[in-house]
């Protein structure tokens, strides 16, 4: 494995020791030819992008990653997201048990109509017969570096927590080790999903220093009306998003449904939608009223109050008799 790391030293974009930084000028700078960064994931992700994806625990994030990387490597639409053509996919686990990573993939699998994973590569714990992989060891970066063939453009990490094993998550010097790890994947023309938990204070659990590169960052929260039975449901919010706007970065309500003969299937709607469907069944099953409205969904009541006026709007609401 050595041999095999130290002959693709080169092709993997590493800087070696003692290496003189580059000057250019301007003029050659602009008239450099870089290959085009091409679209992955409509529209948040790109040739060697880096995004990350954080949420609480139990959220739906690896239902989220799986499906990604499910989607990508089919060249599937996924919620309302849009993956012009099939590639490459290195999906790195550190948690899940085999077997529950199998059904998690099978699961999206039905849920996007795919019946084949052939661009898909997939690394887990239960295979083995070392200690776990860590993104913060030198050594485990030129393997997972080694393993990267030409045709996977992308490489998932779920999750930070697990995956690096060393640091210290709140101090920004030993997140450096990694970021570093992250920029080197992006010289070798990969792009890179960071899957990662929030904290008690619902923003991502660490330093953010770990946003400072990222071209994307996507928050899964849970509804206010969320209840446990409903299983993955959450809403999905762009808190950064370089390189689009406007429509394509409004936030939208997400959910795994499964019908009475156990066909998964993803669907989504607009929070807007979303909002004035809550407060119509408040209004309709409880007679709530707006300020009670704003106090059960954890909203200003000038914001409940317009979602009423929208839920009325759309004939949502039941009109008394």
């Amino acid at each position: 494995m050595n041999a095999t790391i130290e002959q693709r030293a080169e092709e993997l974009a590493v800087i070696p020791a003692g290496s003189s930084l580059k000057f250019v000028d301007a003029q050659d700078f602009l008239a450099t030819k870089y290959p085009p960064r091409k679209p992955i994931v409509e529209p948040f992700l790109c040739g060697q992008g880096i995004c990350m994806i954080y949420g609480p625990r139990g959220v739906g994030k690896t239902h989220i990653s799986v499906g990604l990387a499910v989607a990508i490597a089919s060249g599937s639409g996924f919620l309302k997201w849009r993956v012009p053509e099939p590639l490459g996919v290195m999906f790195v686990d550190g948690e899940m048990p085999g077997e529950l990573l199998q059904e998690r993939i099978l699961q999206s699998l039905e849920a996007l109509g795919c019946d084949t994973v052939a661009r898909l590569v997939v690394h887990n714990p239960d295979d083995q017969d070392r200690p776990p992989f860590n993104i913060e060891e030198p050594a485990d970066q030129d393997e997972l570096c080694a393993a990267l063939t030409d045709d996977i453009s992308v490489v998932i990490l779920d999750n930070l927590s697990t995956l690096c094993r060393g640091g210290r998550e709140n101090h920004a010097d030993d997140w450096q080790e990694t970021q570093d790890f992250m920029l080197r994947l992006r010289r070798m023309g990969k792009a890179v999903i960071l899957i990662h938990h929030a904290g008690k204070g619902g923003q991502q659990r660490g330093t953010s220093k770990r946003e400072d590169i990222l071209d994307t960052v996507i928050n899964l929260k849970r509804p206010a009306d969320y209840a446990p039975q409903e299983g993955a449901r959450f809403e999905v919010h762009y808190e950064k998003s370089r390189g689009f706007f406007g429509p394509d970065a409004d936030p939208f309500l997400a959910q795994l449904e499964i019908s009475e003969t156990g066909q998964p299937k993803w669907g989504y709607m607009t929070l807007e939608l979303s909002r004035s469907q809550q407060v119509a069944r408040l209004v309709n099953e409880q007679g709530l009223t707006v300020t009670e409205i704003g106090l059960e969904l954890g909203i200003h009541k000038s914001n409940a109050s317009r979602a009423l006026k929208r839920a009325k709007e759309q004939g949502l609401i039941h009109e008394e008799k």
